[in-house]
């Protein structure tokens, strides 16, 4: 039956049958861009995500990667390993950031990815060290947030205009509702 392309056994989807090799995003910008300020925001925004995948689905990554790519050939990947396992945002923009820095723009750039790889279960054991144990309450409490009222309801001050919100929440407090920034 396999070969007339028949199977009589249960669809499972890919990432259900197996643990995943890496987690990442990427997405082809409007524009080419050379300016690197410009594209360390795209990277935090990726870096971002990335790390809202990692929390939410229990997994830290070893190893960080960096995709560029211009408009008129595939795009290049380079990857470092990391000294331990990261699943938080800041540490994932860092280590791309540190990436990208390494690199030469001999044109400008289409297509910029950040991903994570070499994957392991996130450990629940709580940690000794006090500064770790604030990181993840507070990737806890960032991603709650973001997962009742939205993504990017809470985000980086440097993404808020990326984001191209209209407006930040307010305080309850405020009887306006959405504060507006001019």
């Amino acid at each position: 039956m396999m070969g007339r392309g028949e199977d009589p056994g249960e669809v499972v989807p890919e990432e259900i049958r197996a643990d995943p090799k890496s987690i990442g995003h990427s997405m082809t910008l409007a524009q080419d861009i050379s300016d690197r300020t410009q594209l360390s925001v795209f990277l935090l925004q990726l870096s971002e995500k990335v790390g809202r995948r990692l929390r939410r689905s229990g997994w830290a990554g070893r190893v960080v990667g960096l995709t560029s790519g211009i408009a008129t050939s595939p795009p290049i990947p380079i990857s470092a390993a990391s000294p331990s396992p990261a699943w938080e945002s800041r540490r994932i923009y860092e280590a791309a950031q540190a990436l990208f820095e390494s690199i030469s723009l001999p044109q400008p750039i289409r297509l910029v990815g950040v991903s994570m790889a070499d994957l392991v279960p996130r450990g629940t054991q709580t940690s000794l060290f006090t500064e770790v144990n604030k990181s993840e309450q507070l990737y806890e409490a960032l991603d709650r947030v973001n997962e009742r009222f939205g993504e990017w309801t809470l985000t980086w001050g440097s993404l808020i205009e990326r984001q191209n919100h209209k407006g930040v929440l307010s305080p309850a407090w405020r009887p306006d509702g959405i504060r507006r920034y001019l």
